[in-house]
């Protein structure tokens, strides 16, 4: 959330600290100082926790900052390795709804791979994970039908996580292309390039005709276009800026942390 007032005196960022903790926020721009200032989760004693998500609650952006981390260490050892793997599932929704941005609402990012790669996912990847990240991986969730394995990413202090299934390609939306000799499709998330499905706009279309909604896709993929208008789910939490009711389904400058950038555009 972004707030600015008139302010009289010249204002440091230890000044902010105490605002920051109370109301639980993150960013701050005011015109007096050179920079935008930003606290961490830790500095604004903020919890990243699924309560946010079932509270109907946006998530706060130094959340958000954990999720991005987790998906571009993932990213990179597999680019290191030389192995393959893409966004799948909302977050594709947020590079189409939100390009660079993220989804408020989210709690975690899923990154199937190629299954035949899986031994060498556990052998390069996972201890890496462990080790130079300190992130703690989970690789004891059973095979099935869709997957031979898996690799879920908890990051530590704030219990959001990133999921690497290892899942047959013909049951993945992507690396299709590349099998035909053709460039990797990418998309933006986060203010990152990564992998991401061969056809992302038809990929999105699967949660349904309002998949352009900002709304979780649960929502909107069961509501049929032209039927009642898709809303965010009743607050139930605080604190109450972060309430997704508040905000209109369209459009996505009042989710963007560079709005103000964007207002100057009209």
């Amino acid at each position: 959330m972004f707030y600015q007032t008139e302010i009289s005196s010249k204002v440091e960022r230890k000044d902010l600290m105490r605002l920051s903790r109370k109301f639980k926020l993150t960013n701050f721009n005011i015109e007096s100082m050179e920079e935008n200032v930003e606290f961490t989760c830790n500095e604004a004693n903020i919890d990243c926790h699924q309560k946010y998500n079932q509270q109907a609650l946006a998530q706060p952006p130094c959340c958000l900052t954990a999720l991005t981390g987790m998906m571009l260490a993932l990213t990179h050892e597999f680019k290191k390795n030389k192995l393959d793997l893409c966004l799948h599932c909302g977050q594709v929704l947020a590079t189409i709804k939100m390009p660079g941005g993220q989804l408020p609402w989210d709690t975690d990012v899923d990154m199937p791979s190629d299954a035949r790669m899986w031994e060498e996912v556990k052998k390069l990847v996972v201890p890496t994970l462990r080790t130079k990240y300190r992130l703690k991986v989970d690789t004891s969730i059973k095979p099935n039908e869709l997957r031979v394995g898996a690799a879920v990413l908890h990051h530590k202090k704030t219990g959001l996580k990133t999921d690497n299934y290892a899942k047959p390609i013909d049951l993945t939306f992507c690396g299709h292309q590349v099998l035909k000799g053709r460039t990797q499709t990418k998309v933006n998330l986060g203010g990152w390039w990564v992998p991401g499905p061969d056809n992302p706009g038809q990929y999105g279309r699967h949660y349904g005709d309002e998949y352009l909604k900002h709304v979780p896709h649960v929502t909107s993929s069961k509501t049929a276009y032209g039927a009642t208008q898709p809303r965010f789910p009743r607050c139930s939490g605080t604190p109450s800026h972060a309430c997704l009711e508040q905000f209109q389904t369209d459009g996505n400058i009042q989710f963007r942390k560079d709005k103000m950038k964007l207002y100057t555009l009209f």
